[in-house]
């Protein structure tokens, strides 16, 4: 299986859905995803590093829809050298489905689309 397959293998059992976020506890950082914590980081004062650390394992989920997004951009794009998508009607298709998987990809990175 592929990172791509994996990713969309996990998502699709749904286990910890939603937005990841970082919220500060009295001696550590917990991340924490709607109903379920992920991890707890144990520190004394929370320097940049704890900080930094959590701030990324928080950013998984958004990772994951931006490459997901950058696939089927990807996909997109291989089926545009095909012979049979332009001129043939298909390319309406194919841009409806590209614009899409562009839309996802800027929505994923926090870009308006």
């Amino acid at each position: 299986m592929s990172l791509i397959d994996d990713i969309k293998a996990d998502r699709d059992r749904r286990i910890l859905p939603g937005q990841w976020r970082v919220l500060e506890g009295t001696r550590n950082l917990q991340i924490f995803s709607e109903r379920h914590w992920i991890a707890i980081i144990k520190c004394e004062s929370c320097p940049a590093f704890e900080e930094s650390t959590a701030r990324r394992i928080a950013r998984v989920p958004d990772l994951e829809a931006a490459l997901l997004a950058a696939g089927e951009l990807a996909e997109m794009l291989d089926n545009a050298s095909s012979p049979w998508v332009w001129g043939s009607g298909q390319d309406i298709d194919w841009r409806h489905k590209r614009d899409a998987a562009l839309a996802a990809f800027r929505r994923a990175i926090g870009e308006a689309g």
